[in-house]
């Protein structure tokens, strides 16, 4: 494909990858916002005319990342020859922790990836002389080579665009033009500039409680050393009630946000996840408690909806001819599950998927919209924010006669005040041990932490605040919006339904 014909956004990653790789990069079948990368050589056949060989590199994605395939590392090279001597022996103290690892080399790196598993694992890069930078301060300094040290400056009209979008994502165009005073065309630019700066990502916002589902955190503290990271990730992303679960620095070492149905369910994870071998090797102390969620959102996996699939779904037998409360239609499921992975799918492609009814899915969501409250809204998260961290705060009720109604709304009113680009809590509710509030927030400079912790005890009367960082998210994702406290949606009674 003709690089002038490309978008910005891939023209800089591709510039990027030859600075790398010191090779010519083209991109072929672009196919829904994915660009397909490979590194052009030329050789010559035996009877002298020049030949193409392509290599496949990995995929772009509409942020301009680039995810490496792992048919790729595989091919890359294995052993350390031709490689400068430092780099061998950097190479030798990876692999007295990693079986197995594939190197890809560059002019001015050598990025390492741990290839024993089902997937690729980025361990970090060796520089020539031998120096090597771990994952994750590797990615901080090629974010901020590529200039994601900051976010992008808004006005007033994208932050329009960005809360309308974050409150409903089918939002119709005609009517964002109404709340912004903009044209119907300069909208649509601005939503595609606003996707690419911002790699969003549209989804379902899903009332968990309104599925029959109880949220918990559970907290762990080893006591000893403790397992890799990449360990401790595949553990826990074998547990499908699990929907996120992060490594921290502070009080605790991992922070975990389950889904389950009860407290027996619950437990029942708890149990299977310390018998899991990587945990059993290393004593840790346990803590549980119910997440009364106030404001904010966590994606569910793909994989919880086979728990849903096979505990919530009805099917009409002798024993239930009707539906019972706390089960949903199979249109249901699908939708709901469709609408989690992408809140912008078209109604009439879920039924020709499926081979539903015409306007089956339509109607589906129309009735956990509307009637069984199971979906609160199509939102969406940001998926490129240059956070410098994540901030875990536990605000402890030390005295409760201080801590009174007035104070608790007025906690929930300063998680709800909103940032620049994105909400500035991504999280927050009530917990019960200890008793009081779990609240999460990107810090996006130095100073952050300490003002947002400050505020919340000048502001806050008869609280604590103890403050955690997450160092690595091992297992599913956060949810990066901008949204506007008390509102639902802003847009006309019934224009949601629409296919757009």
């Amino acid at each position: 494909m003709k690089k002038e014909k490309l978008p910005e956004w891939i023209k800089k990653a591709i510039e990027r990858l030859e600075r790398e790789r010191g090779e010519n990069v083209e991109v072929m079948n672009p196919r829904k916002g994915i660009y397909y990368a490979y590194a052009m050589t030329t050789a010559r056949r035996s009877g002298g005319k020049p030949k193409t060989i392509s290599k496949y590199i990995g995929r772009i994605g509409e942020d301009g990342t680039v995810t490496v395939s792992r048919k790729a590392l595989i091919a890359a090279k294995q052993d350390d020859a031709g490689f400068p001597e430092g780099v061998v022996k950097c190479l030798d103290r990876i692999r007295k922790k990693h079986r197995r690892i594939a190197v890809i080399p560059t002019e001015k790196a050598y990025y390492i990836y741990d290839v024993c598993g089902d997937a690729p694992v980025y361990l970090g890069l060796s520089e020539p002389d031998g120096s090597f930078i771990p994952e994750p301060e590797a990615t901080e300094r090629k974010n901020k080579k590529q200039g994601h040290g900051r976010m992008a400056e808004i006005d007033k009209n994208d932050r329009i665009i960005l809360s309308a979008k974050s409150m409903n994502s089918r939002i119709p165009t005609k009517t964002l033009s109404a709340l912004s005073g903009l044209g119907e065309g300069a909208v649509i630019n601005r939503i595609r500039k606003l996707e690419r700066a911002y790699g969003i990502r549209y989804m379902a916002e899903i009332n968990l409680e309104g599925l029959g589902y109880r949220e918990f955190v559970v907290f762990i503290r080893f006591l000893g050393d403790a397992p890799r990271e990449e360990e401790l990730a595949k553990a826990l992303a074998g547990e499908p009630e699990i929907q996120f679960a992060a490594a921290m620095k502070g009080n605790y070492d991992i922070m975990i946000y389950a889904a389950a149905a009860g407290w027996e369910e619950i437990s029942k994870v708890i149990c299977r996840t310390r018998e899991n071998p990587v945990f059993r090797r290393h004593a840790a102390e346990w803590y549980c408690t119910p997440f009364e969620k106030r404001h904010g959102y966590i994606p569910p996996r793909d994989q919880f909806f086979d728990i849903v699939e096979k505990e919530k779904v009805w099917s009409r037998t002798r024993e239930t001819p009707k539906k019972r409360d706390g089960k949903i239609t199979i249109n249901e499921f699908i939708t709901l599950r469709e609408l989690n992975s992408n809140g912008l799918s078209r109604f009439t492609e879920i039924d020709e998927r499926y081979g539903l009814g015409k306007t089956a899915s339509k109607y589906a969501y129309k009735r956990m919209r509307q009637k069984s409250g199971i979906v609160s809204r199509t939102t969406l998260t940001m998926q490129n924010v240059p956070a410098r961290y994540i901030a875990v705060m536990m605000v402890k009720i030390v005295d409760r006669g201080e801590f009174n109604r007035a104070m608790e709304e007025a906690l929930w009113e300063t998680i709800r005040e909103i940032g620049e680009a994105t909400d500035r809590y991504l999280l927050g509710g009530r917990i019960q041990i200890p008793d009081g509030i779990l609240c999460i927030a990107p810090v996006f400079w130095n100073a952050g932490l300490p003002e947002l912790q400050e505020e919340l005890e000048s502001r806050i009367k008869g609280v604590r605040v103890e403050n955690m960082v997450m160092t690595d998210i091992l297992v599913g994702k956060l949810c990066y919006r901008l949204s506007e406290a008390g509102k639902d949606t802003q847009m006309p009674r019934g224009m949601e339904y629409s296919n757009i």
